[in-house]
């Protein structure tokens, strides 16, 4: 029956191992975070299209769209001019962010299509103590689908608004005791007309960008499974026009585009992962290719802005069980940054180059996760690593975790770290007639407390909650100066975020499944002032509800967004989106779903960065998707 399929999916889903809490597969309920599991099963029945929209799913996060990118902000933090820097993503634990802005891909540029996303791992808080820099406000770690998931082969088409149009290929094979998959997407989104305000003249449009917003994203994804070895292939290729008029370029000009291009290729070896001792290695190639072209005043020659990044990474570990309830892991992770290369250049009538920096840059970390049972319920976890860039900085990162079970399906969990986050070589060095160098910037550290609860009443019930206070010295953040009118980082003092957090899990015999969450924040400057693009409060509810019609399911999502300050100290009122998605998966080789996104068309608007002269940004209203996908 229904009800009893999805209680199992529940069951599934709160008992099932996480792994990017320790660096090994255990409980949910005995990780030292306040993890988040968030499934296919989500991302088909909210109809996510975007990493940025199934993280949004996860109690504590908000997003900011600026028509450019879509920026992650966790527990009250995202910072104009940052890139999502402070978030790391992983993919089957091997590291996403690129080399020149740190920057972790949430949108559309992200180098994985979400159809082949098993599950996201999302852990709140400090994770430098395993992962380094860039781990400040969080970990996400991205697990694929299995080849024996996708059946053989799979096409999808996809229709939606404004002309919107998908096309993902899928086919995966089992060849003795290996498998293989080989997976394409290509999407396109043409533009549609915007206003703005603040460019409301005759020289302007009357502040319409006409038709420049247009979006196309290309990826593949290959894996070769064979016995202990794993090799992996990601290509993907994202462009943008971009119709805000950011730093400066000329509004309504259709030669602004920002062109983003991902390539990872991984292999990885593991031994028996249950075994008393395991041993695990990584390694990586990796290369990031940005570009920006555009015109700064009518009848002006082109500017073409570009970064590119080559990196190496390997990680080698031994896990150890030491005894039933004492497990040790002990690694060493390097990063060689072969190529840290931004330019700047006047593309006509010849081009000149105008900024032309080279970098190179070496890390290593060393690290040690030690977790093992006192009695009486208690588990304790200790983390410490060190670090060294071959800038000459080096430091230590430890953190620790109480797990306390006192009684069958209640935990109590006291959590304390630090983190801290490298100035990249954007922040830092480049510099044109728009932006200035700080090469004295510093790194920002992050300290956190926290108190998590979890408890199970019932087999289909789950609550949790949690209550935190980070601390963040030497905040690094870009602002326009005075003096020189040039836009440049800085380290701003501190900042200070506390807040509550509270969800609930439930699934009904027949069938309904909950899923709500509700937050409360607080975050200040070093002034005492609220932060910009910092909601006082989040609501968010999901609901998965079964159908009369056989193998039919409706999945709804409302989210509530606190008000939030621009950084012209304006105030945004609080708004609620709610979308709708319908699933119909009949037992036959095909299944349809149908989604409208922003259901009432509420008009809101997302604080802008420094790069704008708006205050803030309208963003999309009502949007439809149409999707049928065929397995063969």
């Amino acid at each position: 029956p229904a009800g009893a399929s999805d209680t199992d999916e529940l069951e599934a889903l709160l008992n099932q191992p996480v792994y990017a809490a320790s660096k090994f597969s255990q409980a949910a309920a005995d990780a030292p975070a306040s993890v988040t599991v968030l499934t296919a099963g989500d991302i088909r029945a909210f109809g996510w299209r975007t990493l940025a929209e199934v993280l949004n799913g996860a109690r504590g996060v908000h997003l900011r769209n600026d028509r450019s990118y879509t920026y992650v902000g966790v527990r009250g933090f995202n910072r104009p001019g940052d890139y999502t820097s402070r978030l790391l993503v992983l993919i089957d634990g091997q590291r996403v962010n690129e080399n020149v802005f740190d920057g972790a891909p949430g949108g559309r540029e992200f180098v994985l299509d979400v159809g082949l996303i098993e599950r996201v791992e999302f852990l709140p808080g400090p994770g430098s103590a395993l992962y380094g820099s860039n781990a400040v406000l969080g970990v996400v770690n991205v697990i694929t689908r299995a080849p024996a998931s996708l059946g053989g082969g799979s096409a999808t088409v996809e229709f939606g608004s404004a002309s919107s149009r998908l096309l993902r290929l899928s086919t995966a094979r089992e060849t003795g005791d290996g498998a293989w998959m080989l997976s394409a997407v290509s999407e396109r989104r043409p533009g549609r007309d915007l206003y703005y305000a603040e460019y409301d003249t005759p020289a302007s449009n009357s502040g319409v960008a006409q038709g420049i917003d247009d979006e196309a994203s290309d990826k593949l994804y290959t894996k070769l499974q064979s016995g202990r070895l794993m090799l992996t292939g990601m290509l993907s290729d994202r462009r943008k026009t971009i119709p805000t008029g950011a730093y400066g370029l000329l509004f309504n000009d259709g030669s602004a585009v920002f062109k983003d291009r991902y390539g990872l290729v991984g292999a990885s070896w593991q031994t028996d992962p249950q075994a008393a001792h395991s041993f695990y290695v990584h390694t990586g190639l990796a290369a990031y290719r940005y570009s920006d072209t555009g015109r700064y005043e009518p009848g002006f020659e082109r500017v073409a802005t570009s970064a590119s990044g080559n990196w190496w990474t390997l990680e080698a570990r031994w896990t150890g069980r030491m005894a039933a309830d004492h497990v040790l892991v002990a690694g060493v992770e390097l990063q060689h940054n072969t190529r840290q290369d931004q330019r700047s250049m006047t593309l006509e009538p010849t081009p000149v180059i105008d900024v032309d920096l080279r970098h190179r840059s070496r890390r290593a970390g060393v690290f040690f996760n030690d977790e093992w049972s006192l009695g009486a319920g208690l588990r304790l976890n200790l983390g410490l690593r060190a670090d060294h860039h071959s800038d000459g900085r080096s430091g230590l990162t430890p953190r620790f975790g109480a797990v306390w079970t006192p009684t069958e399906g209640l935990v109590l969990k006291l959590l304390a770290g630090s983190a801290y986050r490298e100035p990249n070589v954007y922040e830092a060095q480049y510099a044109d007639s728009f932006t200035a160098a700080n090469p004295a910037l510093q790194r920002e550290r992050l300290a956190s407390r926290e108190l998590a609860l979890e408890w199970r009443p019932a087999a289909n019930w789950r609550l949790a909650g949690s209550v935190y206070r980070y601390q963040v010295n030497g905040l690094i953040e870009q602002e326009l100066d005075a003096t020189s009118g040039l836009l440049i980082y800085r380290n701003r003092g501190r900042a200070v975020a506390e807040g509550n957090e509270l969800e609930a899990d439930y699934v009904a015999p027949s069938g309904w499944r909950l899923r709500s969450s509700w937050t409360a924040q607080r975050t200040r400057d070093m002034n005492d002032q609220p932060l910009s693009d910092s909601p006082r409060s989040t609501l968010k509810l999901h609901a998965v509800i079964p159908l009369p019609l056989t193998a039919t399911r409706l999945g709804l999502e409302v989210q509530r967004l606190g008000e939030r300050r621009t950084l012209l100290g304006d105030t945004l009122a609080p708004v609620a989106v709610a979308n709708l998605s319908l699933q119909y998966t009949p037992h036959a080789p095909w299944s349809v779903s149908a989604t409208v996104y922003n259901l009432s068309d509420r008009q809101f608007s997302d604080p802008a960065g420094p790069e704008h002269i708006q205050s803030a940004l309208p963003q999309d209203g009502r949007e439809w998707r149409l999707q049928w996908t065929l397995q063969f």
